[in-house]
């Protein structure tokens, strides 16, 4: 059976191996791995197995960017032409326009509220445009809908930097995964992943708006 991984090594083809449950299938995997030092990503199929597993899925980013700390020093800039703005983000919510701690969910909130408290008051400003701009700023910036980003799946990682994968069981994966995963196993393996969005379409082949499957990617595959 070794002999058989390093010929498909060798070769550069996909791995399929059939056996019973509890059969050393995977085990035999893992052992090859360790032998030649490849680093072995391994993916149990079930049936809530999905497609994000293979692309990778948006994520809520709790951290603020470099981004977004500077578009809240801008409009911290606007709000403080009002004096008593000013002195309610220094004296009560203690915020610091270079100290980016002071930048809390919590603080910007209170901020906000404060600003449409005062509305009337200021309304006739020839400032309150910037004050305006301002708050649409912190809005816009705090919008969870614009703190997503992209999480790379391990799959993907893979595939790039030319680890190893095996998908474990996958009789077991919804027929969408099974779909996507055969792809990888034919003579010109690709991965289409295009309905998640641009970027997500992998070859070996250089053709356009395509990333490039790395040489030393394997994948093992056990039912």
């Amino acid at each position: 059976c070794l002999i058989f991984l390093a010929c498909s090594i060798l070769a550069k083809r996909s791995c399929v191996i059939q056996g019973d449950t509890a059969s050393g299938k995977s085990f035999l995997i893992r052992l090859f791995a360790d032998l030649v030092g490849a680093k072995l990503n391994v993916f149990q199929m079930n049936s809530d197995s999905n497609v994000s597993m293979l692309a990778g899925q948006s994520v809520l980013n709790d951290e603020i960017s470099q981004e977004d700390i500077n578009k809240f020093k801008k409009a911290f800039t606007n709000l403080m032409i009002d004096q008593n703005i000013h002195q309610y983000m220094e004296e009560t919510l203690k915020i610091d326009i270079k100290d980016q701690s002071t930048f809390k969910p919590t603080n910007l909130k209170k901020l906000l509220d404060y600003i449409k408290s005062i509305e009337i008051e200021i309304h006739g400003e020839l400032y309150f445009p910037e004050i305006e701009k301002a708050v649409q700023l912190i809005k816009e910036t705090m919008n969870p809908v614009n703190r997503f980003e992209h999480k790379e799946s391990a799959f993907i990682h893979a595939i790039k930097k030319g680890e190893w994968v095996l998908i474990d069981g996958i009789e077991s994966a919804p027929p969408e995964i099974a779909e996507k995963i055969s792809s990888l196993c034919g003579d010109n393996p690709e991965l289409d992943l295009l309905e998640c969005g641009d970027g997500f379409y992998f070859t070996k082949k250089d053709l356009p708006n395509s990333k490039k499957i790395h040489d030393n990617f394997h994948l093992f595959v056990t039912y």
